[in-house]
């Protein structure tokens, strides 16, 4: 009773805060709390991104692992000579809790002025609302709320059993109607809002007036230049009122658009509009093309002209790899050469993860100069290397930031790689205890007569159990060998794609006919478990196998059309 009570408070606090600020622009608070410097124009960004859910670890956010997202648009921004460090906030993992959000908002309010922009950005989950909740403004009935750190005030039982028993509490979703009432209140010229959630296009609603109770879109649309309640707005969303967002493609191309690739007019200024007009197409082709996923971003423009945001400065290319072996030996130098082209010939530093817990920073080069780096490899695996690049204002290539394209080296000790696939075009083959209990499974073709073990890019989280992978010489046969592993569940909130080495008693094999790796689990009703694969929307990575799927236990098989083929190494003795 005690935390209903004090939750009730909390919420007047923010309502009376609310009121407070509509007070404020309305000239009957003291003057003194405003920003009265005159600068010209300043820019103003609230950037959040809800990449951590108290009491509901299981809604983590998958595609803002790091709050990446949201960061990258920070420091973006921060590369144009429009905008300052201490004129932006970004809240990500705790402090993106609603009353954080709150007083982002009132901070907006104070210190932007008539002449200034201001920019809100949000990356979270999203849900409809049963019911349109005061004041009615929603044509269909329903209002949209976004889900913040604090939304899941209830608590029953430790993660993880209790991930699917979470109740939230709606004092604490941030509702459309807030963040418009919020947005009216500002007195800059212009303000710029991005909704990256589900159900993105439910918040298009036009500012009010003191008079509003009821408007249509349109309505007002036509009337707007008559209105002074709030500053012209471009609203940029993810998706429909009705649509799932699947990720934050949106927000990557928003944010590609804003680098220069969406300056169409060739002014070398890069506004919302032109960088929704190079994000929209892209997103909803991206998604059809790798998971037959229907999303129409949406955008509301009542700003009269294009709204500024960034000045052009294009990135370098996506660090290209010109010279080096993908398979080596432990304890012995390994040599690359990478190059990178910058399009305004700016001088290019590099950036590498290699994957074994250790990172490397290049100099500033020349554009289309050959870079050459070494490392050396300590135990014998699979490694993920991590490059990036950027220029010498700080831009970088943001296809970096989705884990497609990457570079995956083995080293061998004591045996030799026989057969690899390590492309990972568009993510995870994910079991769920609850909903989904499948097995999965890749054939290959060995050149030696000896199999030894192989590895697999696997990822667990919640109740974890072993993985347990054997081979087979037909999907519906027995085992030749298997072993399993119980491998560490990640971090929810800083995970890591590794590969998991089955070690199994060495089989003979015959060169040249086809074999089955098997993949399995003792599921529980709260645990996950995922496979990542090369999706069978490019080029086919691996002739000489395919991915199978079994529904019931490994009783009947059948390709999985969907993937190409899972992410696996095979090793011979030496």
């Amino acid at each position: 009773m005690g935390k209903k009570i004090l939750g009730i408070l909390v919420s007047l606090l923010m309502i009376i805060s609310g009121f407070s600020a509509v007070a404020t622009a309305f000239g009957t608070t003291p003057t003194s709390l405003f920003n009265t410097s005159d600068e010209g124009t300043e820019y103003w960004a609230l950037l959040v991104g809800v990449n951590e859910f108290k009491n509901h670890p299981y809604m983590t956010n998958l595609s803002l692992f790091n709050a990446i997202p949201p960061t990258d648009l920070y420091n973006l921004l921060l590369v144009s000579d429009h905008w300052k460090a201490d004129h932006i906030r970004l809240l990500t993992g705790k402090n993106a809790s609603i009353f954080n959000v709150f007083k982002g908002f009132l901070w907006m309010i104070r210190m932007a002025d008539e002449d200034d922009v201001c920019l809100f950005y949000i990356s979270t989950h999203g849900s409809p609302v049963t019911k349109d909740v005061f004041p009615k403004d929603e044509n269909g009935g329903v209002d949209t709320a976004l889900y913040m750190y604090d939304t899941y005030r209830t608590k029953i039982g430790e993660w993880p059993n209790c991930w699917y028993l979470c109740i939230p509490n709606k004092l604490y979703y941030l509702y459309d109607d807030t963040i418009n009432r919020w947005l009216c209140n500002l007195r800059c010229k212009g303000v710029c809002v991005i909704i990256e959630a589900c159900y993105a296009g439910g918040f298009n609603d036009p500012p009010w007036e003191t008079t509003h109770t009821t408007a249509k879109v349109s309505e007002w649309m036509n009337t707007f230049t008559k209105r002074l309640s709030g500053p012209g707005r471009v609203i940029l969303m993810a998706c429909k009122e009705n649509q799932m967002s699947n990720g934050n493609f949106f927000g990557y191309y928003i944010m590609e658009g804003l680098q220069g690739f969406g300056d169409v007019n060739q002014d070398r200024l890069c506004s919302a509009e032109e960088a929704f007009n190079y994000s929209a197409p892209k997103t909803t082709a991206i998604l059809l093309k790798e998971y037959n996923f229907p999303v129409t971003p949406q955008i509301y423009d009542s700003y009269p002209g294009e709204l500024i945001l960034t000045e052009k400065e294009m990135p370098p290319t996506y660090t290209a790899l010109v010279n080096g072996s993908l398979v080596g030996d432990i304890n012995t130098d390994q040599t690359y050469s990478f190059n990178a082209t910058d399009p305004e010939e700016d001088q290019i530093k590099y950036y590498f993860e290699w994957g074994d817990e250790t990172e490397e920073w290049t100099g500033l080069y020349p554009s289309e100069s050959l870079v050459n780096v070494t490392h050396e490899w300590t135990k014998e695996g699979t490694y993920n290397i991590l490059l990036r690049n950027f220029d010498e204002h700080g831009m970088w290539f943001f296809e970096d930031s989705i884990p497609r394209r990457r570079l995956v080296v083995t080293m061998e000790n004591d045996h030799f790689v026989d057969q690899r696939q390590t492309e990972l075009f568009n993510g995870l083959s994910l079991n769920n205890g609850i909903f989904m209990q499948n097995w999965y499974a890749q054939s290959f073709i060995p050149t030696q007569n000896t199999l030894s073990k192989v590895e697999l890019e696997l990822i667990a989280k919640g109740n974890v159990q072993p993985i347990t992978v054997s081979i087979r010489k037909n999907l519906t046969e027995p085992d030749l060998t298997s072993t399993s592993v119980l491998i560490n569940p990640m971090d929810l909130y800083r995970p890591k794609l590794i590969w998991t080495t089955f070690d199994f008693p060495d089989i003979s094999v015959t060169p040249g006919e086809t074999y089955y790796i098997v993949c399995k689990t003792t599921y529980s009703s709260d645990s996950l478990y995922g496979w990542t694969y090369a999706g069978a929307e490019y080029e086919d990575p691996y002739l000489n196998g395919e991915s199978y799927i079994s529904n019931n236990n490994g009783i009947t098989w059948r390709i999985y059309y969907d993937v190409y083929d899972f992410s696996f190494v095979t090793y011979g003795n030496k």
